[in-house]
Formats: structure tokens, C-alpha cells, sequence
């Protein structure tokens, strides 16, 4: 995890997050549906892979039949292993 950086891209956090096997499956994802982003109590619409998350960002979108709700706790430069991928995020909520 790196504590210095405090911005990544969606894609590659997804990934890293261990959230989809590839990158460019999550970049697909980001593209073909509905990611919610809420940020200082503003939430928005997220459609672009590149678009740059923040450290207490909180991420919404359907993966299967749930609705996963996720806060970013942290970044990292590589995929890390599972038990480092938990570290990058917190889940809020699943439904």
C-alpha cells in the first residue's frame, strides 16, 4: 500500500483492489456501467477508467446481483496480494 500517493486511477484501483482479474476488465466495467462516486457528500456519475480517485472517496456499482459500496483507504503501485488488496479499501455497505 502507499501511503504517499493520494490519487490513482479507477481502473487500475479496481484492479489492484483485486476487484476484477484484469485491468482491462475493469476498464470495461467503468465504461459499460454505472459507477457512483461520492466525494465531500457530492455524488456523481463515474464513466471514464482514467478518472482519479482520492484516498476517502467512496465508490458504488453493482458486481454480480450485489450492490457493492466501498470506501478508498489506500493505493497501490503494484497488484498486491490478497490479504494487501483489503487494505486498500473498506466496505460500507453490501447488498
Amino acid at each position: 500500500m502507499t501511503a504517499g500517493r493520494g490519487a490513482q486511477r479507477l481502473d487500475k484501483w479496481l484492479w489492484c483492489a483485486r476487484l476484477f482479474r484484469t485491468r482491462r476488465a475493469a476498464s470495461d466495467f467503468v465504461e459499460q456501467s454505472s459507477v457512483r462516486l461520492t466525494r465531500h457528500q457530492k455524488a456523481q456519475r463515474v464513466e471514464k477508467p482514467g478518472f482519479t480517485l482520492k484516498e476517502g472517496d467512496e465508490i458504488a456499482f453493482a458486481l454480480g446481483d450485489s450492490l457493492m459500496i466501498v470506501r478508498v483507504m489506500g493505493f497501490a503501485e503494484r497488484r498486491p496480494s490478497p490479504a494487501g488488496a483489503a487494505l486498500l479499501m473498506k466496505r460500507i455497505d453490501q447488498l
